[in-house]
């Protein structure tokens, strides 16, 4: 039985105390313990990267469709559900900011409660929380991705795992993702595995999929019919897709990505996939890591689809976590991952986000070498899809720009791996688990 089953079976046990009558109901505790501890972790983020208000790129769309949602204004009208829920709560043009904060906090409270639910103790979950926030999954929203939507896709995949008992939840719940970011359909599989991993029924979840997706494409006809203009439609990816070649590119820079934004942090999850353990976990990890696979064939935001690794990083902290020697190695690594985060992709206030051109910042100076000096930019083309000369290219005269980096990416990855065999050997973290 879980420790979250037996401090709330404590909590219910009678008291003779006349202040336990006004303690919460067990559920009702758990839920405000989670809300303060994604206040609090998101507060803790903020002092390496304090939040900023002015939003960027699409984040101003977004913005201006928290005004008028129904309007299907900008260049992605069907991505309309972080807008609508800040309408609908009031937080909608310079307000949709702090709407867009908020939604951050609840992602992080939501971390909380599914590691309770995992079995983790309340300073276990509280560790776990913190370490999440100090990741490119919310730093990244309070710097250049101002006003993005993501924080409420990762809301909706963990609300997801939470009711992945409840088909009738889980599925309207895959709809409400879809429309607030259409990368989610690249998770089906995921989301499958999940349900077949708790025995549900096929029958009744091929019905509940098949229902959304048709729902979703009645969606996107009604968009298409009365959107002013829609810029980023499927046509658009599928034109400008990077198969057969060219999504590789893509994969390095969001190998680049998850090194500078999660770091250390990475050890856990490849701690965990050196056994297979409960509930087939492994697996679940590697569908999720081809669902980021597949997205990356179609768009290049790696900056932002690939802090959805902070999911697998959870499940697998919650497994990793038992004694103390497990929580010294995990408190290490969470301070290496803040001390990664500062060097390599902090900056200080008025900095502009978006400049490519500073060696400073690391990962936007790859991004600026290979894709604003040497052309990089020419492999989203689609004349140039099957062109491998425009690879050569790009490779050659890149590569001896970048060497010093790419040593020291392969150093970081390396370091990632032997640390998490060293933590395995010595059996350090979650025991191991006989099938």
């Amino acid at each position: 039985m879980s420790n979250l089953v037996d401090e709330r079976s404590a909590v219910t046990q009678p008291s003779a105390s006349p202040w336990s009558r006004l303690r919460p109901p067990g559920w009702l505790e758990e839920a405000l313990l989670a809300a303060a501890g994604g206040i609090v972790a998101w507060l803790v983020s903020c002092w390496v990267e304090p939040a900023r208000a002015t939003p960027h790129g699409f984040g101003l769309q977004w913005r201006e469709m928290s005004e008028q949602p129904f309007a299907f204004l900008g260049q992605l009208p069907h991505r309309m559900l972080t807008p609508l829920l800040a309408h609908l709560v009031g937080l909608t043009g310079d307000s949709f900011t702090d709407f867009t904060r908020i939604t951050g906090a609840v992602m992080l409270a939501l971390v909380f409660f599914v590691c309770r639910k995992r079995g983790a103790l309340r300073r276990d979950a509280m560790l776990i929380t913190i370490a999440i926030a100090l990741t490119g999954a919310i730093q990244i929203y309070k710097r250049g991705m101002i006003g993005y939507c993501d924080n409420v896709s990762f809301s909706l995949f963990l609300l997801g795992w939470l009711n992945r008992r409840r088909g009738f939840v889980f599925w309207p719940l895959f709809f409400f993702n879809l429309v607030n970011h259409d990368m989610a359909a690249f998770f089906l599989p995921w989301m499958w595995f999940l349900r077949r991993e708790v025995g549900a029924l096929r029958r009744y979840d091929a019905i509940g999929a098949g229902l959304v997706l048709f729902c979703y494409y009645l969606f996107r006809l009604y968009v298409a019919k009365h959107a002013a203009s829609w810029e980023y439609d499927e046509g658009y990816f599928l034109a400008n897709c990077f198969l057969p070649f060219h999504f590789v590119w893509i994969w390095f820079l969001a190998v680049c990505h998850l090194l500078l934004q999660f770091g250390p942090l990475l050890t856990v999850l490849l701690w965990q996939l050196w056994q297979e353990r409960p509930e087939r976990e492994r697996m679940g990890a590697a569908l999720m890591l081809l669902g980021l696979g597949g997205v990356f064939c179609f768009a290049y935001d790696v900056h932002r689809h690939s802090n959805l690794i902070f999911l697998p990083i959870v499940l697998a902290s919650t497994r990793f976590l038992v004694d103390w020697r497990s929580r010294a190695a995990y408190i290490a690594l969470t301070l290496l991952t803040a001390l990664n985060y500062f060097f390599f992709s902090w900056r200080p206030e008025g900095e502009d986000p978006w400049d490519f051109q500073s060696p400073g910042w690391l990962f936007d100076w790859i991004t600026g070498i290979l894709v604003m000096q040497n052309g990089g930019h020419r492999l989203i083309l689609p004349q140039h899809r099957f062109d491998l000369s425009v690879q050569w290219d790009v490779l050659t005269t890149s590569l001896p720009l970048l060497k010093n980096e790419m040593i020291g990416f392969a150093f970081g990855a390396l370091w990632i791996v032997a640390a998490s065999r060293w933590l395995w050997r010595k059996n350090i973290g979650g025991p191991r688990w006989a099938a």
